[in-house]
Parts: structure tokens; sequence; C-alpha cells
């Protein structure tokens, strides 16, 4: 049997954020958030104050862009299965034998983000992180790497530049800014990532209909993942908060 491949697409490959060198000028400030997968990160108390931000300076909020005809780019194999959820932790437990299949590893991993994943500043090495024993989002490639698989990443147009802004890979591994063009190779099975604290809430609606695209007309969410989809409104909060604001800016000119 020939080599198998896997693809991962995170959803924050779509969605420019300055603290990644994306240029979106004056309005980068509006973007110094902090990021963690810990569950307050889900929530209003973290993304209506963002929401009000952009709202209180007159700016339409950031949506997700250039996703609408991403599948078109690819090949995949009859049957293909696609698995989503909401962190790319699930992605480094993802390997042939999960589908049935004979093999021990992906021949290729594509990874399709805004980050390496190939681990950073908590691992100094990739032995450590062997001998350590602990899968997160930040490293979850050099599962992957271990039993012998092709890396490689593809940054989003927007990155502008590869081996900027993140520390450099643990592992060897083919990176590149997306130049726009069809892939030939044939891929085999496909994980989505949501990445819920990174891409906003107000883009849920949007990932839906990126899931509902999928070459699989039944994408299966991966067991194990935990997660509220679409999450709740927090644009109701972010005009509370911006009344709250306003009334205060009426007090203090008094």
């Amino acid at each position: 049997m020939s080599a198998l491949n896997l693809l991962v697409v995170d959803w924050d490959f779509f969605f420019p954020n300055p603290t990644l060198s994306a240029d979106l000028g004056h309005n980068a400030v509006l973007y110094l958030w902090d990021h963690s997968e810990a569950p307050i990160f889900q929530t209003a108390v973290v993304w209506a104050p963002r929401a009000a931000a952009f709202q209180r300076n007159g700016l339409e909020l950031p949506m997700t862009e250039g996703w609408e005809n991403f599948w078109r780019r690819f090949h995949f194999s009859e049957g293909v299965t696609v698995l989503y959820g909401d962190s790319n932790l699930h992605a480094g437990r993802i390997f042939p034998t999960t589908f049935g299949w004979d093999q021990p590893a992906w021949g290729t991993v594509s990874l399709w983000d805004a980050h390496h994943d190939c681990g950073y500043k908590r691992t100094i090495s990739f032995e450590e992180w062997q001998a350590r024993g602990v899968l997160s989002c930040e490293d979850w490639m050099l599962a992957h790497y271990g039993r012998g698989s092709t890396l490689e990443v593809i940054y989003p147009e927007w990155r502008k530049r590869v081996g900027t802004v993140e520390p450099e890979p643990l592992v060897p591994v083919d990176r590149r800014v997306d130049d726009g063009t069809t892939i030939d190779r044939p891929y085999h099975a496909v994980y989505v990532c949501r990445s819920g604290a990174w891409v906003p809430p107000w883009c849920d609606d949007q990932f839906s209909q990126f899931i509902e695209g999928a070459p699989d007309s039944w994408p299966t969410e991966i067991p194990g993942n935990e997660w509220v989809h679409p999450r709740p409104d927090v644009l109701q909060e972010a005009r509370q908060q911006i009344r709250n604001w306003e009334q205060l800016q009426e007090r203090l000119g008094e």
C-alpha cells in the first residue's frame, strides 16, 4: 500500500493577526490579546471586551477570510474521513491505525496553520519531549515526527515570512507561505481545528460553513473534544460594556 497522508487545517489560518505579522495598520493595537487553551478563553469574559474595543472605535469586527474555496485546492482519496475539534492537540493522536489502516505513520503530515506546532519554549529538544511524554497543542507535530512522518507547514499568505515571530521548530519541517496553488498530493484523512482561543466566537458560523463544505459529507467531532459550538453570543455583552463606558464618559464630563 502506498503512503497515506494527513491534512490538518487550523482555523486561525484564515484569521489575520498582527501579532503574527499580518499588516493591519493602526488597528493592530486592538489585537494585543493573550491566548491560552484554558476554558476562560472561550467565554464572553475574554471576547466581549475585545469586541467592544472594535465597536467603540467604529470598526467592523474582524472575520475569517479566504476559506470559501479552500477545499477545492486539494485531492482526497475516495471515502476520506474528516474529523474536527477545538484544539490541534487531537491531531497528534490521529494515525493511520485510527482508521483501520495497517501503517504505523503517515507519509506526510501537512499542517495549514499560522503556527508551526513543532515545539516552543516549554521544550528544549525533541529528546526531552520524548522523555516527558506529554502532548500539547504546541508540540503535537513531534508525535508524527517520532513515527517517521515527513512534516510540512504552510503558513497563510498574510504571515508574509517564514522564520519570524515564533521560535524555531525542534525538528526538521518544511515551511513555506501559501502561494495559492492546487496541491497534487492525495490526502486520506483530515483534521480541522477551530482554535477557539485564537479565533473569535463571532466567526463560529463561518467555521460551521467551512466544515459543511469539507470533502467528507459527514464530518465527525473527534472523541474527547470539549467545547461548545457555536459559542454563546458575546456581542450583547459587548454592547452593554460600550453603554457602560459611554455613561462613564458622560459622568466624567459633567
